[in-house]
């Protein structure tokens, strides 16, 4: 049996759940929500770099200094780039794999007991949804135009 469609009814459907007009502002809003993150840990760093030398130095990683400030400078300029949609999906690349090495060099919740695993599970987790955050910036992010002149 055939259904009759209102033509009114149909022109007035929408062709999708929302749409992109509608949600504009997020793009530019959700890249700079995410830059804070990286942009004031990277702040931080310069600011407190003795204590995030040591850190390093704990891990046994080579030369926490160098690396210490490497990370500053990382995260302030990853943050920057977000902001301002300069080269996101290398960026967001970037931030990814920076996001998951610390996950693991730092956040190791399975070698922690108590509270202490509570901690770093949740800060793993962070990390983890960070990650996906970046994914989709990458997904998103302008293919053959700068996404400065298209933010």
């Amino acid at each position: 049996m055939d259904t009759i469609i209102d033509d009114d009814r149909a022109a007035r459907a929408p062709t999708s759940f929302v749409r992109a007009d509608d949600i504009a502002w997020a793009w530019p809003t959700g890249r700079i929500l995410m830059a804070l993150l990286f942009g004031i840990s990277g702040l931080l760093k310069f600011a407190f770099h003795a204590p995030i030398a040591g850190a390093i130095a704990s891990k046994g990683l080579p030369v926490p200094d160098l690396l210490a400030w490497g990370a500053a400078l990382l995260e302030c300029a990853g943050a920057a780039a977000l902001v301002l949609g300069f080269r996101l999906r290398a960026t967001a690349a970037v931030l990814a794999i920076w996001s998951l090495l610390t996950a693991i060099l730092f956040h190791a919740f399975w070698a922690a007991q108590g509270m202490e695993q509570q901690t770093q599970l949740a800060s793993f987790l962070k990390n983890i949804a960070i990650i996906g955050g970046l994914m989709v910036v990458a997904y998103a992010a302008p293919r053959h135009r700068s996404a400065i002149t298209n933010a």
